[in-house]
């Protein structure tokens, strides 16, 4: 009988310590398993009032590369079990004039949002991402 009770109390000091490394640890796992991603505003450029105006103004541009590589994604932040988290969310951009290496952007971000530029592994819409730049 002793020998049953002395397995039991080692099993349930086992559980609670292996309960106890996962609750100080599950962040640290969590974030190991999401897509490190760097982000960044886009830029203001100067572009003309009208095609072939000498009167410029600084608008919201994005570099023609990142818009002609296809999919555009911005950290989209979102409260999760109480926490705040970061999202890729995919978006839809219209662009405007061009002016050597930009684009216009007329439609679909305003400016303050984070694009994502890079990342080390890939990921899609509304995913879960972390930020590291």
């Amino acid at each position: 009988m002793k020998m049953k009770m002395w397995v039991l109390v080692a099993v349930t000091v086992l559980f609670l310590a292996s309960m106890a490394a996962l609750t100080f640890t599950a962040r640290d796992i969590r974030e190991a398993r999401l897509p490190k991603v760097t982000a960044k505003r886009l830029t203001r450029e100067s572009f003309p009032l009208r095609e072939g105006s000498n009167i410029t103004s600084k608008r919201v541009a994005i570099p023609k590369a990142m818009f002609d590589a296809g999919e555009v994604y911005i950290v989209a932040n979102r409260t999760v079990n109480g926490e705040p988290r970061e999202f890729a969310q995919k978006i839809h951009i219209e662009t405007g004039l061009e002016i050597e290496d930009y684009y216009e952007v007329t439609r679909g971000i305003m400016g303050h949002e984070f694009v994502i530029i890079d990342s080390d592994r890939p990921f899609g819409d509304w995913d879960e991402v972390l930020v590291v730049g």
